[in-house]
């Protein structure tokens, strides 16, 4: 990845965060073939917002943004501070605690309102389970991960 695309990616998470009035430092590396913004702010919450719903906005409109102004689509990936992998781990965790609730049950058990990258990172982490599988089920807005028993 050339230098003055991440310099541009930079530039374009400066003023969008300027005109979200939030102070703040950031710092851009690439990322096995993505951008990724890291960003250290004393006010992480109103940048993150509920369930990392304002953080996948950001990181939706820097993509728009970047692809608008370069020309050719980059994959770009806000982080703020260490959320995403306090996240990531926050989910390995409830997909063992399913699983494990699956086993004992007999009962599937579902996740509603996660982002397809989420939804992702349970599927991975159940992934090498021998007794239970993880599948999505339902479209738009109404898709859900199932946790249930191998047949």
């Amino acid at each position: 990845m050339n230098p003055e695309t991440l310099q541009t990616i930079e530039k374009l998470t400066q003023e969008l965060l300027a005109q979200l009035q939030a102070t703040s430092t950031i710092k851009v590396a690439e990322n096995d073939g993505a951008v990724l913004v890291t960003i250290d702010t004393a006010e992480p919450g109103m940048l993150i917002g509920r369930h990392g719903r304002s953080l996948e906005a950001i990181q939706i409109l820097l993509g728009q943004m970047a692809y608008k102004k370069l020309g050719s689509w980059t994959r770009v990936v806000v982080t703020v501070g260490d959320y995403r992998e306090r996240r990531a781990q926050q989910l390995v965790e409830m997909a063992q605690t399913a699983a494990q609730r699956v086993v004992e049950t007999h009962e599937p058990v579902e996740f509603m309102d996660l982002t397809p990258a989420e939804r992702r990172e349970i599927h991975m982490a159940l992934s090498d389970h021998p007794q239970v599988a993880s599948v999505s089920e339902g479209e738009g807005r109404d898709r859900k991960l199932v946790v249930k028993l191998k047949a």
